[in-house]
């Protein structure tokens, strides 16, 4: 599979060159939320798209989140004369919790029906339930989806802006980072989508894709955060260890992109896996993880990342072709990902 196109809509702007610029130039969309407070009546720091309506209920956030970045996906067609009877969109969305709609898949297909019609190209639509890796789950199944597709469109969006959703990460699960939980995470919010091409179309249509997808794993981790354990990063290893099979042992990964989010619990996780596959890195320190510039992005977090990645080698400053994707969700799903980079500037 080829990635011929990223687009995303994130606390740093609404297009992905915008975005990675910003992460490059260390900026950060952090900032202390008029709305939230802890139960010490402390501030909530959030990452929010502050370009946004601050007004919009969470079931709106979701949907102008995906809309904006569907539409920058999406632009490929007219932008390069293609058309196509159909495209499968497969979008990730959080796992369930307090303060999501119960209706939110059925509300974000009606909403993206609508930038399905900018290209007048209809989309065939599911949903994965698995926040963080929902993307790399999309993409094992955008294999299938392209024996019979030319196209097919992955991502996610997710957002935390909610009273309930706030309430639930400080008081039930204390994972909110504030003023009564220092070993948490910042909400943040986001959408991101990768279109996705065959190597049969890339060759018809003469196109120069950004990225090849060489191999995606998935498992699940026993040690996850709700057993109260330090995660020996079991499951994450397995799944490096397995997308890195299809490479000579001898070949080293030039870059790391996380969806650790800041969190004691994520940051052990990575290193024990850093530590069991570290011989397979050019440098442990070749790693993205943003989390500092607009916080946990949940399940938009991936198609974001490769939005940052497709973008630092086109502007020539990618550490080198190949670079792994490792992701965690907040349950028990790990997975990752293997990606060279193409006709690196």
């Amino acid at each position: 599979m080829y990635i011929v196109k990223c687009g995303n809509c994130t606390p740093l702007g609404e297009r992905a060159g915008v975005t990675a610029a910003s992460v490059r130039a260390g900026f950060s969309a952090i900032s202390i939320s008029e709305k939230f407070e802890d139960e010490a009546w402390e501030p909530v720091r959030l990452g929010l798209a502050e370009y946004m309506n601050e007004y919009l209920n969470i079931e709106e956030q979701f949907q102008e989140l995906a809309y904006s970045a569907l539409k920058e996906v999406v632009s490929f067609f007219p932008e390069n004369n293609i058309r196509v009877a159909q495209i499968p969109l497969i979008v990730g969305l959080p796992e369930g919790r307090p303060g999501l709609p119960t209706q939110l898949s059925k509300s974000l297909e009606q909403k993206l029906f609508e930038a399905s019609k900018n290209v007048n190209i209809p989309f065939s639509m599911d949903f994965i339930l698995q926040g963080h890796t929902s993307c790399l789950s999309a993409l094992e199944q955008a294999r299938n989806r392209l024996e019979s597709n030319e196209f097919c469109v992955v991502g996610g969006v997710d957002s935390y802006d909610d009273k309930g959703t706030i309430q639930w990460l400080e008081k039930s699960i204390k994972r909110l980072f504030c003023s009564t939980t220092d070993d948490g995470f910042v909400p943040g919010q986001a959408a991101g989508f990768v279109l996705l091409a065959s190597e049969e179309t890339v060759s018809k249509h003469q196109l120069s894709p950004f990225a090849k997808i060489l191999s995606i794993a998935s498992d699940e981790e026993s040690n996850n955060y709700d057993t109260g354990k330090n995660s020996t990063s079991g499951a994450l290893t397995k799944t490096i260890k397995r997308v890195l099979e299809v490479i000579p042992e001898d070949t080293q990964i030039d870059e790391v992109y996380s969806t650790q989010n800041g969190e004691k619990y994520s940051a052990i996780e990575y290193a024990y896996s850093i530590a069991n596959v570290g011989a397979r890195l050019k440098e442990v320190s070749n790693m993205v993880a943003p989390y500092t510039c607009w916080g946990d992005l949940g399940a938009a977090s991936v198609p974001v990342l490769f939005g940052l990645m497709t973008e630092a080698g086109k502007k020539g400053y990618a550490k080198g072709p190949l670079n792994l994707v490792a992701a965690a969700n907040l349950g028990t799903q790990r997975a990752s990902a293997l990606v060279e980079l193409l006709n690196l500037n």
